[in-house]
């Protein structure tokens, strides 16, 4: 369609972080495409929410205090995620992430604060998607409680 000029709306494409590697071995970048059809990012949809008290918190809900939300699945096992970050960026891929809550904030900037000193120097276009319920980071206090 693009081609031929039949395409009418513009489409920008996204895939999962977790199948990364499919864009990387097609050679796609970041801004690959045109104007009209573009890939650009490697993104995570996390199912976190408030209403379903699944955002992940450093401290218990209010409401709920035998909970403080959940890790979703695609962070587990631990570790993982950050390698995913890392390999998505180091393919060239802007990489995407929803995220709510303190804690679920703090561990994603956590890994998107490493993978340039990993990778290098270049033109990232790191996002968090619905960043809710951030706070302010202490110092001299650990990770947990920061």
């Amino acid at each position: 369609m693009v081609e031929h000029g039949e395409l009418k709306t513009r489409i920008y494409g996204m895939r999962s972080i977790v199948s990364w590697e499919v864009l990387g071995k097609a050679g796609v970048r970041a801004a690959f495409g045109n104007d009209w059809l573009r890939h650009r990012r490697a993104e995570r949809l996390c199912r976190c929410s408030l209403g379903s008290s699944t955002a992940l918190f450093f401290e218990p809900f209010n409401d709920m205090p035998n909970t403080r939300g959940l890790l979703f699945d695609q962070m587990l096992p631990e570790g993982i995620m950050l390698k995913r970050v890392e390999a998505a960026d180091k393919a060239g891929l802007h990489v995407m992430i929803h995220a709510i809550g303190n804690e679920a904030n703090f561990r994603i900037l956590d890994f998107l604060s490493r993978s340039p000193k990993k990778n290098g120097p270049r033109d990232r276009r790191f996002r968090i998607e619905h960043a809710q319920h951030l706070r302010r980071a202490k110092s001299n206090v650990s990770a947990r409680n920061a």
